[in-house]
């Protein structure tokens, strides 16, 4: 029986999880009086917090043990396409030093967006099936008035979900 070991696993960090469990404990608690310890706002407050972390803290990509150099090809490409501190992480190969704890977090958000991207574009299923629009966009605009691009937006769209469904370019 042929077993299938996938080359990366994205799952939910366990300090997310603990995130959601903390505010929906604080969100349950009440007072002697049954009152509750935090207003609604307060609790909508801290949801608007987490939300805003989870942006970058919420995904963790684990490879499985493998170095980019062992991945399939046209993971790689995915992989590269939305790192988008690929200088800093050349530069942390070349002198032999680990990327951050944030620089990690930032790196693993870019490629569980992207891997969820092309999948949500590529799955089908008749059942629930919603009507989507993916786009993908810079994080940082230089100037408004002059499209940079180079990332590798089009390309990823080109390669990985026009071969999978029709796309249609505006």
């Amino acid at each position: 029986m042929r077993v299938f070991n996938p080359p990366f696993v994205i799952s939910e960090s366990q300090e997310y999880k603990d995130k959601v469990a903390a505010i929906a404990q604080q969100e349950a608690q009440v007072n002697e009086d049954g009152s509750l310890v935090f207003s609604n706002k307060e609790i909508e407050q801290k949801k608007k917090e987490l939300d805003e972390w989870s942006q970058t803290y919420r995904w963790q990509v684990d490879w499985q043990g493998k170095q980019e150099k062992e991945l399939w090809a046209p993971l790689r490409v995915i992989r590269g396409c939305s790192n988008v501190l690929w200088r800093r992480e050349r530069d942390a190969i070349r002198n032999k030093e680990s990327l951050t704890k944030e620089e990690q977090a930032i790196i693993s958000s870019h490629f569980a967006n992207m891997i969820s991207c092309i999948g949500r574009v590529c799955y089908r299923s008749w059942e629930d099936m919603a009507t989507m629009c993916p786009y993908l966009l810079e994080d940082e605009v230089k100037d408004e008035k002059l499209a940079s691009g180079g990332t590798g937006k089009s390309m990823m769209i080109n390669t990985f979900v026009n071969s999978a469904v029709n796309v249609l370019h505006i």
